[in-house]
């Protein structure tokens, strides 16, 4: 079958401590978690065996022993069971590298170390041809092979660029707009012993963050195994109950497969006597006692000692070992616990958990998503509409500018709240300082209090910038110094809460990640009355944001008075933002009139003339990087325009791009160039600093205009309703085929394609409801050709129908 010389050797990754999956993991570690009456390690094991393994080696680390004394004679079938458990956290490579030497290396248990191991995560469940997977691994050649499938929301995992069958470059868990690729590292891999030498001994080391890059660095294969077996990472709540209805349907090719009756339910112990109704199909396990008139309705689970009484309806939830649920109570998509009691007319709603020995009183309601902490008791009649050990709600993810909803409705001063210790306990690991500021609409000033109450209490100082714009909050976090902030815009009725860090950049996606994690758990670091954080209000932030704008004007006063400028707004455009760029220029003595009339726009600065001469907003900030470029290295967003990338190479110095939330640290330098960079992101100031550039030279907007490269840019957003990474990713592999397509190392946002004529930047929205094309051309004409050609080409996509050459 292989080259080891018996049959093929594993590792078990089985030290996951299983966080999201709390309460269900309080008491027991993640891979002890059952599914349909057996654990999640019983799975993985059986399907080892069935592909010819005779010896599996586990790491361990949270509550070992509970794994350990599963197995008491170190035996699963034919396998023989070794363990290797930390002291310390390794990572997944440094754990396995640790088993390794344990349990396999040259003379342990007297045998020669195997020459390839495959490496399978122990939180997972699937029914992969393991067997073909190592015998296509053996004839590539390749260092190590990576068993990837394609998944439906790539948010949530690792994913592979490829090209063939040879991996190319990786992304870890991205927002929408870094997802390239649908393809997800399952966490199967086989390694070679020339792979597993790579891994140093005794260190926190990650497959994919290290191992893999490093291997790649070098030239060293990666192959990749396409599966398309069923596949669950078993990484939060949602996914459990999920992946036992696909097992009760039949979806996965269960190794040791469950005995069904004729109806489909697996009662392999018998089905418990009595007059109650099954809607097939179900798990009932051992010992189980139903009442009469009960409803087990499809996709429930009866684990072993269950009891439903008389008239309950139990509807697609699990009820694990030893749980009661009362006479005319009601489960509903939800998980008991093991040992919990929900008493008599009790109601359980969606997504909500009943931990270990929990009990939920006589006509209580738990609303959906909350989650009952082991041994707590909800009194007779109460409802739990909040998590009962920490105060948390309902689940928020961000969108493209933030955390975001209907004001006072979906996004209220209680959530403002929550979302202030998320972000205190987040950002604890690197800074003990928040920032937090507002916009001035009226209930924006209760939601930055609320903000800030929150991170108090998990012992997070916090400097409270009061009212003002975000460019102003943005020069506060930069002249302090600040690595953390909140600033929370009101208007319209719509609220959005934006997390940024250093110099008020969007925040990385680790931190969107925590901070959504912490508000589904509820689990913030809250302090006593001893450790609370310190408010410290900072009163003149807006006066010191004006005069930081006055310093970017360097002409005299008498020569600004020979340029006559006016404001007006475009679309999209504060009119607070028109009216301090009006008492500036004013201050600074330019004459009103209209030899160049400012159009300020929400994220960008046009200029005109009487004579009807223009300059796009995209030139404008064009002629700011081009002033900048002369003094340094200038940072700006992944979507800014590709030709200024050729105005940096004329000044000898580097155009940067950030990214608005990167998965990983490779844009680390242009966010740390672009943090003390706020003009490019300030609209007032791009407009200060063209205008004193055209006074200082005597420009019109025409001579500007000449002055300036020739370009034009177009953008559309076109929604969708798939997956996004698959439709860009398909997008990638057409324009690779018939053009010529920009490929780096690393995953960057989106990708950047060359056209005729132009170039093209696709990327998914973060909430991965559409999809942003940007085109950049000589002239408009073009670019909007660009914007459409794409955006056809989606539409195609989107009905799986691929266009034509």
């Amino acid at each position: 079958m292989n080259e080891n010389k018996k049959g093929l050797a594993a590792i078990i990754m089985a030290g996951g401590e299983g966080t999201r999956l709390r309460p269900l993991t309080c008491n027991i570690p993640k891979p002890m978690v059952r599914l349909c009456g057996r654990p999640i390690i019983e799975y993985i094991l059986a399907l080892l065996e069935e592909n010819g393994a005779d010896t599996a080696a586990l790491s361990l680390k949270y509550l070992a022993q509970n794994i350990t004394d599963h197995f008491p004679d170190k035996k699963f079938g034919k396998l023989s069971l070794f363990f290797a458990e930390e002291d310390r956290p390794l990572g997944t490579a440094g754990s396995v590298k640790h088993t390794y030497n344990s349990c396999f290396a040259d003379g342990k248990h007297g045998s020669e170390a195997p020459d390839h191991i495959i490496v399978v995560s122990g939180d997972a469940l699937c029914d992969f041809d393991l067997k073909k997977a190592f015998d296509f691994h053996l004839t590539q050649g390749a260092c190590a092979t990576i068993i990837a499938k394609s998944v439906d929301d790539p948010r949530e995992y690792g994913l592979i660029k490829a090209s063939g069958d040879e991996v190319e470059a990786f992304i870890e868990k991205p927002a929408f707009s870094q997802a390239v690729s649908n393809l997800a590292n399952t966490g199967v891999y086989i390694l070679s012993r020339k792979c597993l030498e790579m891994i140093p001994d005794g260190v926190n080391y990650d497959f994919a963050k290290e191992l893999f890059p490093k291997m790649l660095e070098q030239n060293k294969r990666i192959a990749l195994f396409r599966e398309e077996g069923y596949w669950c990472d078993i990484g939060d709540l949602k996914s459990y109950l999920s992946c036992q209805r696909d097992i009760l349907e039949g979806k996965v090719n269960v190794a040791r497969p469950f005995i069904r009756d004729r109806m489909g339910n697996i009662a392999e112990f018998g089905e418990p006597f009595g007059k109650f109704t099954v809607i097939p199909p179900v798990y009932i396990g051992r010992r189980v006692h139903v009442g009469d008139g009960a409803v087990i309705d499809k996709g429930s689970v009866l684990d072993d000692d269950c009891i439903v009484g008389e008239e309950a309806h139990i509807n697609g939830s699990v009820l694990l070992e030893g749980s009661s649920v009362g006479s005319m109570s009601s489960v509903s998509r939800a998980v008991v616990c093991a040992g919990a009691v929900c008493k008599e007319k009790s109601m359980v709603f969606e997504d909500a958990v009943v931990g270990a020995r929990a009990i939920v009183g006589r006509s209580a309601r738990v609303n959906p998503g909350i989650k009952i902490w082991p041994h707590k008791n909800i009194p007779d009649g109460a409802v739990a509409d909040m998590h009962v050990r920490f105060s948390a709600g309902r689940v928020c993810c961000f969108g493209e500018d933030g955390i975001e909803g209907s004001t006072g409705t979906e996004l209220t001063a209680e959530l403002c709240a929550r979302i202030g210790a998320a972000a205190g306990t987040v950002f604890a690991k690197t800074t003990d300082l928040i920032a937090i500021g507002c916009s001035a609409a009226l209930p924006s000033a209760a939601f930055l209090l609320s903000a800030a109450s929150g991170a108090l209490s998990v012992g997070t100082d916090v400097y409270d910038l009061g009212l003002c714009s975000r460019e102003a909050f943005n020069f506060g976090m930069t002249l302090g110094s600040i690595k953390a902030g909140i600033w929370i815009d009101v208007s319209g009725g719509n609220t959005v809460v934006h997390i940024v860090q250093e110099g008020g950049l969007p925040a990385v996606r680790a931190v969107e990640r925590g901070i959504e994690n912490a508000l589904a758990s509820g689990e913030f670091a809250l302090k006593d009355s001893t450790a609370f954080g310190k408010r410290t209000a900072i009163n003149d932030v807006n006066v010191l944001y004006e005069a930081a704008l006055k310093s970017a004007v360097t002409v005299s006063p008498e020569t600004a008075a020979k340029t006559k400028i006016s404001v007006e707004l475009a679309q999209g455009g504060c009119a607070e933002k028109k009216e301090l760029l009006e008492k500036l220029l004013q201050r600074l003595g330019f004459a009103h009139g209209i030899d160049i009339v400012i159009k300020l726009g929400r994220d960008g600065v046009a200029f005109c003339s009487a004579e009807g001469d223009t300059l796009s907003e995209h030139r404008v900030f064009g002629l700011c990087c081009m002033a900048e470029l002369e003094k340094g290295n200038v940072a700006v967003g992944c979507g800014a325009p590709k030709i200024l990338d050729g105005i940096a190479a004329k000044h000898g110095t580097k155009l940067l791009r950030y990214m608005s939330c990167p998965a990983d640290d490779s844009d680390s330098e242009a966010r740390q160039t672009a943090s003390n960079q706020l003009w490019s992101r300030d609209v007032v100031l791009q407009a200060l600093k063209a205008v004193n550039f055209m006074a200082e030279n005597r420009f019109t907007v025409k001579k500007l205009s000449d002055f300036l490269p020739d370009f034009a840019v177009s953008s559309r957003t076109v929604p969708i309703s798939k997956n996004p990474a698959e439709i860009v990713g398909q997008i990638d592999s057409l324009s690779s085929s018939r053009h010529t397509a920009h490929h780096s190392e690393k995953i960057g946002e989106g990708i950047l394609l060359r056209t005729k004529g132009g170039y093209a930047t696709i990327r998914p929205l973060k909430k991965g409801d559409g999809i942003k094309i940007v085109a950049e051309a000589e002239n408009a004409e073009t670019a909007e050709e660009i914007c459409g050609f794409y955006e056809k080409l989606i539409e195609k996509l989107k009905s799986s129908a691929l266009p034509h050459s």
